[in-house]
């Protein structure tokens, strides 16, 4: 089983702690996302987690070793994007988070640490060349700490519409994003960095976030994992268990869809 941590919740940012208190503990209950009363346990013990995924965009609690944590195969996915404070007000300036991840990146391996520039968002205002300027300034600093760069366009949730409406977001057509993606594509690999993309059904360079392959070189075996069949037809991701709550998280980022 691999344990998602998670796609619902920052975690590591916000609720580590209880994170490590479950993992001790050797099981969670997660309420069902659409049915709060009705919930399961989920068993976190080496018998039963065949590896950790991590989702956070401030890694800093993962610095410290953790010796129960570091006993299991385990990789974490930092989102870094290049918008204003305002949109995402609870997250420390983006230099410092890039430090961070360089020092988990020097202390687990590049290998184990996925940068993700997710959702790129296009207005009036935010035009291409700005996302083409600070991805290089982005890659540039993570160049040699991390060896995959996953990328995906914004999308239109409930939670996230009046914000997109209100700033007038662009959604760019199928030959804008391949451009785009292009160049991204290679500025990445300029600071030999893969780029591939999360669940996008135009893109020529698709990528998993859980990623079967590198969840089994983790692990040091070769993991059976199913394609998980809860997420959009385009996800190459593998089957896991997310062990999140949607509406709990407290980085206040405008363009989510979990919030």
């Amino acid at each position: 089983m691999v344990v998602s941590v998670s796609r619902r919740t920052d975690i590591p940012a916000f609720f580590f702690d209880w994170f490590l208190e479950k993992l001790d503990l050797g099981v969670v209950e997660v309420p069902h996302p659409f049915n709060p009363n009705q919930k399961k346990a989920i068993p976190l013990t080496h018998e039963a987690v065949d590896a950790f995924v991590f989702w956070t965009k401030d890694p800093s609690r993962l610095l410290p070793p953790h010796p129960l944590l570091d006993s299991f195969p385990w990789v974490v996915l930092i989102t870094l994007t290049p918008y204003r404070r305002d949109w995402e007000n609870s997250f420390p300036d983006k230099e410092f988070l890039i430090q961070q991840f360089q020092r988990l990146s020097d202390r687990i391996g590049k290998e184990r640490v996925v940068w993700r520039y997710d959702p790129i968002i296009l207005t009036q205002e935010i035009r291409v060349d700005w996302h083409k300027r600070q991805f290089e300034k982005i890659a540039r600093s993570l160049s040699g700490y991390t060896d995959r760069c996953i990328v995906s366009f914004v999308s239109l949730y409930r939670k996230n519409k009046a914000f997109l409406n209100r700033i007038g977001w662009i959604d760019p057509t199928p030959t804008e994003r391949i451009t785009l993606l292009q160049c991204l594509r290679e500025l990445a690999e300029n600071e030999f960095i893969q780029l591939v993309t999360c669940a996008d059904p135009v893109s020529p360079w698709p990528g998993a976030c859980i990623d079967g392959d590198l969840l089994s070189r983790v692990a040091g075996r070769g993991l059976e994992l199913e394609k998980d069949p809860n997420q959009r037809p385009a996800c190459l991701c593998r089957k896991s268990v997310d062990i999140g709550t949607y509406g709990t998280c407290k980085g206040g980022c405008l363009y989510c869809y979990a919030k």
